[in-house]
C-alpha cells in the first residue's frame, strides 16, 4: 500500500465521495490501454474485490504476449499470469481477493506486446493508470480528455513531459494554465515542480493520431486518474523506512532497515591466503578455471569492500562485484573457507541491495520512458540474478524474499522484449534461468526461458535467423556475435534446451564461413567487411563466441580448439593473489570474476573435451555453392574457397547514426559494411586478402578520395543486388555514397577462377583526389608479391601491369589478372590483431565527366 499514514488520513473524505455515487457512477478512466509496460492503481475501501484485466491482440498480431501480475494492498504479489496469446483472441486474467480484503491500493502491472488491455473492478473502484518507463498510446481522440496527475514528493526540480501526435494542457491545482503544448511533432515541456509537489494537476490531452498518440514523462512517474479524488488516494508513491527516507516499493523500505541494521561485528571476516589451502587446491578438479576467474580476487574485495556503517561508501563493493561475494559464500568446496559465513552473506547482500535501493516506480534503474532494455539486461538483471541464484540456497527467508523481488520486478517488467543488439537482449534468457532455478514458485520463469529461446531462433519471430545470425544494429556482426553466443550456449548447457541448440549451430556454422585457416594449421584469418558494428573478425568473437561451453557438443565449435590444451597446474605462482600496488593499477580486473563469458562456467561449471570430427568450411572435401537467404555467398572449389556479402539489413533510419567517411576509424563502428567478396584463400595459400571493417584502407571495394579527405565508398542502402546459384553470379549495385557514379559489380565463381566484371557510370562531373579498386591483401612472412608488363616481373608495381602475382615459399599462390593493363600501387600497411594488410589499389583516375563509363575486368586465380 503506498504512503499508508497519509492514505489513512485522506479516506474517510474519499469513502464519502466513492458512495455518493452508485457503482456505475465511479469516475475511472477508460480503455483500451496500450503501453509496453502498464500499471493500474485501484484504490478500495475495503470488502470483496475481484480485479480483472483483458488483453486484446492486435488485428495483424503475429505473436502477442501478456504477462499480467496482481499485487495486494501491501504490495505482494499475489498472480502472476503468462501466455503467448492466440492471434485474434481475447484473454481475460482475474485476480479475486478475500471478502475482508482491507482498505489500500491494489495494483494490476502489465507487459503486453502487439496488444492492448482493459481492466475493470468488482465491485467498480477507480483507478489511476502509469506507464512504467514507456509511452502511454492513446487509443482515442479523447481517452485523456479529462485525467489528473499528482506530482511526487521527491520529484526533481524539473520533470519533462515528452509527446508526439497530439496536444493537450495542464493545469495548476487552482485552475491556472502552467503548460501547454498545441505542436503536433514529437517535443517536450518542462516542467518546474519545486512548488508544486504533493499536489494534483489537471491535464487534458487531445490525441491527433489514436494509437500513435502518446504522452510521457521523464524523471517522475505519470499517474494518470480520473478524478483528483482518485489521485490524491494513489498519493505520490512513496513509502517511507525507518530513517524518513522515501522508497517507491515497501520491500525498499525493509531493505533500507536492514542495512541500517547492521553493524560492523556482522561484516567482519578473518581473510584466509589462498596459498594456505594450497594441498586442497591441489586436488580440486579443473582448479586453475576457478583460481583465474574468481579465487584470485576474492580476497583483495573483502578487504577493500567499505564496512564501516559511518562511512559514505558502506557496503560499496570494488568493482561492484557482489556477483562473487554470492558465489563463494554458498560454493561448498574444501577451496572455500568462505562457505555459509553470515558475515559473507551479509557482504553480498549489502552489493545486491545497493541495486534494489536504485528502483523507480516503473521497476527498472532508469527514471524514463525509454523501454529499451539491452542495457538493463546487459548490466543490472544477469549479474543480479546470478548473484541471487547463488544465493538463495544460503540466505533465510525474509532475506529469500527480498533478494527475489528486486529481481522478479525487473524482469517482470522486460519479459519478452528484444533490442537492436542481440548481444544485450540475450541477457535476458539467461536472467529467466537464473530466476526459474532461484524462485521456482514465484513465477514460471523456465516456460519463459523456453520461449524466449524461441524467440531467438525461430525464423519467423526472427528474421535475421532466415540467414543466420543474431543482429548487431540490425546486422551482422563479428564479434559481438560472439557474446550473444556465449549466453546462449551457457543456457543450453544448463538445460539442454534442443532449439537455442540449433540456433547455435546454425550461427556458429555461417559464422565459420567467413574465416579460413592458414596452410600450417596455427593462424586463422577473417573477415569483417559485412560488421554492422565491429572492426573485429570471427576470431576475435568474444569470449570466445560460446565454442568452449560447445566444445564437446558440435563439431562447428570444436573446429576451434582442435589443439589439446594444455593442463593448468595448481602452484605457488597461481596461488598469488594481485598486490594492492596491481590492483590500484588495473582497478577493472575487480570485474571480471563470474561474468557468464569467463572460464568459471566452461572451465569449471561444464568442462569438455573438444569434439575430433569438426573442420572450417573452407576446409571441406566437397565442392559447394551456399546461399545464406541470398545475404551472404560461400563457394568452394578444387582450386580456392570465397566467402561474399550480397544484400543489407539495416534500415535508412540509421544512415546517420553508422556511416562516417573519416580516412582512418576512429570509432568501432566509423565505417559501415561494404557488400562483395569478403575472402579469398586456397589449402595450399591461404587467405590471399580479407575485407575487414578497420578503415577506409581495409575493404574489398571500389573507393574515391575525396578533395576534403574523405573517401566516398558504395552506398551500403542503395544496394541492388542479385545471386543466382544457376549461373553461379552474384550481381551488385550500389551509387557512391556522393551520388557521383553507380558501380555494378557481377562475381562469377568459375571452376579455377573468379571474373569481376565492374562498371562505373558517371553521374556528374566531379575531380577526386584518387578513385580505385581497392583489393586487401594479407601481408605474410612467408609470401612474395609481383607485377608483371609483358612479360617482365617486377617487385614493386610498375607504370602499367597485366597481372599481380603472391606466392609462398612452396610456389603456391594467386593470381590477378586484368584484362586490360592497369596502374597499381600499394596503400599504407594496416595493422590490426595481429595481422597485416597491404591494400593494393587500382586507379581509375581523377577527372571524370557526366556520362563517361568505366569498364574494368580482372580475374582471381589460384596458383597450386
Amino acid at each position: 500500500m503506498k504512503n499508508p499514514s497519509r492514505f489513512l488520513a485522506l479516506f474517510p473524505l474519499f469513502v464519502g465521495c466513492l458512495l455518493g455515487f452508485a457503482d456505475d457512477g465511479i469516475p475511472v478512466l477508460h480503455g483500451p490501454f496500450r503501453g509496453d509496460g502498464l500499471a493500474f492503481f485501484f484504490v478500495h475501501p475495503g470488502g470483496p474485490l475481484k480485479l480483472d484485466v483483458t488483453v486484446h491482440p492486435d488485428g495483424q498480431a503475429k505473436f502477442p504476449k501478456a504477462l499480467v501480475r496482481f499485487f495486494d494492498s501491501s504490495e505482494k504479489l499475489v498472480g502472476w499470469n503468462y501466455d503467448p496469446l492466440v492471434p485474434g483472441k481475447p484473454a481475460t486474467f482475474s485476480q479475486t481477493y478475500a471478502e475482508q480484503s482491507p482498505a489500500g491500493v491494489y495494483q494490476v502491472r502489465t507487459s503486453l506486446v502487439e496488444a492492448t488491455c482493459d481492466v475493470a473492478a468488482t465491485p467498480a473502484r477507480s483507478f489511476a493508470v502509469i506507464p512504467s518507463r514507456c509511452r502511454l498510446v492513446a487509443t482515442g481522440k479523447d481517452q485523456f480528455k479529462e485525467a489528473y496527475l499528482v506530482v511526487t514528493d521527491n520529484a526533481p526540480d524539473k520533470v519533462y513531459l515528452k509527446h508526439a501526435f497530439g496536444t493537450w494542457k495542464l493545469w495548476t491545482p487552482d485552475g491556472k494554465l502552467l503548460l501547454e503544448n498545441m505542436e503536433t511533432g514529437h517535443s517536450s515541456k518542462e516542467l518546474e515542480t519545486s512548488e508544486l509537489r504533493g499536489k494534483i494537476l489537471k491535464l487534458s490531452m487531445y490525441a491527433g493520431s489514436p494509437n500513435q498518440s502518446y504522452l510521457a514523462a521523464s524523471q517522475m512517474p505519470l499517474f494518470l486518474s480520473p478524478s483528483a479524488s482518485c489521485a490524491q488516494a494513489v498519493g505520490s508513491s512513496l513509502n517511507k523506512s525507518s530513517d524518513g527516507s522515501l522508497h517507491p516499493f515497501p520491500y525498499q523500505c525493509r531493505i533500507k532497515d536492514f542495512v541500517l541494521s547492521l553493524k560492523r561485528d556482522d561484516l567482519e571476516v578473518e581473510i584466509v591466503p589462498m596459498r594456505s589451502l594450497k594441498s586442497e587446491w591441489e586436488r580440486e578438479p579443473n582448479a586453475r578455471a576457478l583460481i583465474d576467474q574468481a579465487f584470485r580476487y576474492v580476497n583483495p574485495i573483502l578487504s577493500r569492500q567499505v564496512i564501516d556503517p559511518g562511512h559514505p561508501d558502506f557496503g560499496k563493493v570494488p568493482g561492484d562485484n557482489f556477483v562473487a561475494l554470492a558465489r563463494i559464500a554458498s560454493l561448498n568446496r574444501p577451496i572455500n573457507p568462505y562457505y555459509r559465513n553470515p558475515a559473507i552473506i551479509n557482504r553480498a547482500l549489502l552489493g545486491l541491495f545497493a541495486k534494489y535501493l536504485t528502483f523507480h516506480e516503473n521497476e527498472t534503474v532508469q527514471n524514463d520512458e525509454n523501454n529499451y532494455n539491452g542495457t538493463d539486461a546487459l548490466f543490472c538483471a544477469f549479474e543480479i540474478s546470478q548473484a541471487v541464484s547463488f544465493l538463495v540456497p544460503v540466505l533465510d527467508d525474509e532475506m529469500r524474499d527480498l533478494a527475489i523481488e528486486g529481481i522478479q520486478r525487473l524482469a517482470d517488467r522486460f519479459p519478452f522484449y528484444h533490442v537492436s543488439c542481440e548481444n544485450q537482449s540475450s541477457h535476458w534468457l539467461m536472467t529467466f534461468q537464473f530466476l526459474a532455478e532461484a524462485a521456482p514458485k514465484f513465477g514460471d520463469y523456465a516456460r519463459l526461458a523456453r520461449d524466449y529461446a524461441v524467440n531467438l531462433t525461430d525464423p519467423e519471430r526472427n528474421i535475421y535467423m532466415k540467414t543466420g545470425y543474431q543482429r548487431e544494429a540490425n546486422g551482422p556482426d563479428a564479434t559481438y556475435q560472439g557474446l550473444t553466443n556465449c549466453i546462449q550456449a551457457l543456457y543450453y548447457r544448463k538445460t539442454q534446451d534442443q532449439v537455442i541448440l540449433g540456433g547455435l549451430k546454425k550461427i556458429i556454422g555461417l559464422m565459420n564461413h567467413s574465416v579460413a585457416p592458414e596452410p600450417d594449421g596455427g593462424r586463422i584469418i577473417g573477415s569483417s567487411g559485412f560488421a554492422h558494428r565491429t572492426r573485429g573478425t570471427w576470431v576475435q568473437r568474444q569470449y570466445h563466441g560460446g565454442t568452449m561451453l560447445l566444445k564437446g557438443v558440435l563439431p562447428e565449435a570444436a573446429v576451434w580448439h582442435r589443439k589439446p590444451d594444455e593442463p593448468a597446474v595448481v602452484d605457488d605462482k597461481s596461488l598469488t593473489e594481485p598486490t594492492d600496488a596491481v590492483l590500484d593499477k588495473y582497478p577493472q580486473w575487480f570485474n571480471y570474476p563470474f561474468d557468464p563469458w569467463t572460464s568459471y562456467y566452461y572451465g569449471y561449471e561444464y568442462p569438455s573435451e573438444s569434439l575430433q570430427e569438426g573442420c572450417f568450411p573452407a576446409e571441406e572435401n566437397d565442392t559447394f555453392w551456399r546461399s545464406f537467404n541470398d545475404e551472404f555467398v560461400a563457394v568452394k572449389t578444387k582450386g580456392y574457397y570465397a566467402f561474399s556479402y550480397t544484400d543489407k539489413s539495416m534500415h535508412e533510419w540509421q544512415r546517420n547514426a553508422i556511416c562516417r567517411k573519416e580516412v582512418e576509424a576512429t570509432r568501432n563502428n566509423s565505417w559501415n559494411a561494404v557488400h562483395g567478396i569478403q575472402l579469398v584463400w586456397s589449402p595450399e595459400y591461404g587467405t590471399l586478402m580479407a575485407s575487414t571493417g578497420w578503415n577506409a584502407h581495409t575493404y574489398t571495394m571500389t573507393a574515391a578520395l575525396l578533395q576534403d579527405d574523405t573517401y566516398t565508398f558504395p552506398d551500403y542502402w542503395k544496394l541492388t543486388s542479385k545471386v543466382n546459384e544457376e549461373t553461379r553470379t552474384i550481381e551488385l549495385e550500389n551509387p557512391f555514397l556522393n551520388g557521383e557514379a553507380t558501380i555494378r559489380r557481377t562475381i562469377a565463381f568459375h571452376d579455377d577462377e573468379i571474373k569481376v566484371e565492374l562498371l562505373i557510370n558517371q553521374l556528374k562531373d566531379w575531380t577526386p583526389k584518387e578513385c580505385f579498386e581497392q583489393f586487401p591483401i594479407i601481408d605474410k612472412p612467408d609470401c612474395t608479391f609481383q607485377f608483371e608488363f609483358n612479360g617482365v616481373w617486377s617487385q614493386e608495381p610498375t607504370q602499367s601491369c597485366k597481372t599481380f602475382k603472391a606466392t609462398n615459399d612452396k610456389g603456391a599462390g594467386f593470381l590477378i589478372v586484368f584484362e586490360e593493363p592497369v596502374r597499381l600501387n600499394w596503400g599504407a600497411l594496416q595493422e590490426a590483431y595481429e595481422y597485416a594488410i597491404k591494400p593494393l589499389k587500382l586507379e581509375l583516375g581523377n577527372d571524370f565527366k557526366q556520362g563517361q563509363a568505366i569498364k574494368l575486368t580482372y580475374t582471381i586465380k589460384p596458383i597450386r
